[in-house]
């Protein structure tokens, strides 16, 4: 025997297949039923909505290509363009909440927040331009890539409070200071333009509509239409790749911010500090309460 693991298992594969066959046979069953049921007021030539029919494929599982054989018998069709529509919105519903989820795997604790649909009262020319870029990123429904501007943003005011807590805004100390502060995260706005243009290039390209259509129906479209749909795929890896070089660059600079903001952190800077000062008051107040019969009025 050339395979006595086969003979072995001839128990459980027969009944993996009866289960198997049991399951599509009552999915068969199910989706004929609401197929006669959707289809019952229709005439020859008429066509089943693709709603319906996505409804037959989201819901009980019933596939496209069964819905057409079984209406082809009775002249009827299928909505095929209605049909993609109802999968595209679905996909799209899909992308948007695995993109949320990103974003949110991706956020950090206690980070500053730009609300997209309003800049923040007062905004800087760096705090405008990350406002702006995650303005157009979630636009592109992006949440993903749009974290990086609260990232930053949070960043940004976090290492201008700690130069206020440690030099006099006066000082050449502080303004050499903010102005490297600013000029990184100028860099980061740069990047995160870079990274709206080439998301707003790959946008109009539906990587699921494109994949399901070769896998749906890649036996039957010419060599043309497959090359052309294996180019869009290719394309949007690409967009995906640049994506990605761009955030490791912004990560870097994420980085040299957090090195700003301990390493200024550590500094002393020989400002009075508020236990020293509270220390001194006391000493004072001890020293009065020891004088203080000096002051009493002689009789």
């Amino acid at each position: 025997q050339a395979y006595p693991e086969l003979i072995r298992s001839e128990p459980l594969i027969v009944e993996t297949l009866r289960t198997e066959e049991t399951k599509f046979r009552t999915t068969l069953a199910r989706g004929l039923s609401i197929l006669e049921d959707e289809t019952h007021t229709l005439v020859a030539g008429q066509s089943l909505s693709g709603e319906t029919a996505f409804k037959l494929y989201d819901t009980y599982g019933f596939p496209l290509d069964l819905t057409q054989d079984a209406l082809r018998a009775r002249n009827l069709s299928v909505d095929t363009a209605g049909f993609d529509a109802a999968m595209e919105r679905q996909r799209a519903a899909a992308r948007e909440r695995e993109r949320a989820r990103d974003a949110g795997e991706r956020s950090e604790r206690h980070l500053v927040t730009l609300d997209p649909q309003r800049a923040p009262f007062g905004a800087d020319a760096v705090v405008r331009g990350l406002w702006e870029a995650k303005k157009q990123l979630v636009e592109l429904q992006r949440p993903d890539l749009a974290v990086q501007a609260d990232r930053f943003y949070t960043r940004y005011n976090r290492a201008l409070e700690v130069l206020g807590e440690k030099f006099d805004s006066r000082e050449v100390t502080f303004e050499r200071a903010r102005g490297l502060v600013a000029e990184a995260c100028g860099g980061a706005i740069e990047t995160l333009d870079a990274m709206v243009s080439v998301a707003r290039g790959s946008a109009a390209i539906d990587v699921e509509f494109v994949r399901g259509r070769l896998r749906r129906e890649g036996a039957i479209i010419d060599a043309a239409e497959r090359d052309a749909l294996i180019r869009r795929l290719a394309l949007a890896d690409e967009s995906e790749r640049k994506l990605a070089e761009l955030g490791a660059g912004n990560e870097a600079t994420l980085t040299a911010l957090d090195d700003v903001v301990v390493a200024v952190s550590r500094i002393d800077t020989g400002r009075p500090q508020a236990g020293s000062n509270t220390e001194q008051v006391l000493q004072e107040l001890r020293r009065f309460a020891e004088r203080a019969g000096l002051y009493g009025r002689k009789s």
